[in-house]
């Protein structure tokens, strides 16, 4: 098993070598393709900030017009007659009953469980209670979050393939990766905020589930990949791995030491 050094920036800007072993490459490599974007993401602000005002204007263009939309379907049961919308319903009653202000415990209920969505339809009806443009505006915002954070995971996910090729490239081939891979997020974010699967989810005010469960599905996996990036996960995995190992040496030497008993 072989042991290398790899140089890193902290936050300081300041050099600094961590030692690991050949076990851990493959998770340290989403922390080499980090340290070589950082330095080509200060130069590319204004590219970035210009992408990203890009993918608001897409988002809001391909779904401006369903703000002109009425409650419809499946609209009208967890909006219109859902009681716990209203501000005389007591606030508890949200985690109480169902998608649809059924209570969980009658047989009746459809046991779908979704009090966060249910809390945001409740703060839509408290500004402008059924006036439906308003809950098709926090649906098209919501989808500008998703598409952002898409970009965002399509980039890191790039950069851990650019980093896992290895340290030994030059800058300039470096730099010139880095330009090609947020412009293949920024494209990939474009097709994900035009593709007409997602109609149904920012059209429908019920699709505001979809559009919850997808944000903080990608930001878990954003703060995942974070976490195991810093130089402390890094070690601690470098010392779980090599304590399995002397753990299975140890039973290794027992058992030999048990058949020689034997014999």
């Amino acid at each position: 098993m072989t042991t290398y050094e790899r140089t890193v920036c902290n936050s300081n800007g300041n050099s600094e070598k961590l030692r690991s072993n050949g076990s851990c490459s493959n998770s340290s490599s989403f922390t080499r393709a980090e340290a070589i974007s950082n330095s080509t993401n200060n130069g590319n602000s204004s590219r970035n900030l210009l992408q990203f005002f890009a993918i608001v204007f897409v988002c809001v263009a391909c779904y401006w017009n369903s703000a002109q939309c009425e409650l419809v379907f499946d609209d009208i049961s967890a909006v219109r007659d859902n009681k716990d919308l209203r501000s005389y319903t007591p606030l508890r009653n949200i985690f109480l009953n169902d998608f649809w202000g059924t209570p969980m415990r009658k047989e009746q209920s459809h046991k779908s469980y979704r009090p966060l969505t249910v809390l945001t339809f409740r703060f839509n009806y408290w500004l402008h209670e059924l006036q439906p443009y308003g809950y098709h505006i926090v649906n098209m915002l919501l989808h500008v979050v998703v598409c952002l954070l898409w970009r965002r995971v399509c980039r890191l996910l790039l950069l851990h393939c650019v980093g896992a090729v290895g340290a030994s490239t030059p800058s300039l081939i470096q730099r010139r990766n880095i330009l090609r891979i947020n412009t293949c997020s920024f494209l990939a974010a474009l097709l994900f905020a035009v593709h007409p699967i997602h109609t149904e989810a920012v059209t429908g005010v019920v699709g505001r589930a979809e559009l919850l469960s997808s944000i903080f599905y990608l930001f878990a996996f954003l703060a995942y990949a974070g976490a195991v990036n810093t130089p402390t996960t890094l070690l601690y995995r470098q010392q779980s791995s090599l304590h399995q190992q002397q753990q299975l040496q140890q039973q290794s030497v027992k058992k030999q030491r048990t058949r020689w008993s034997v014999l």
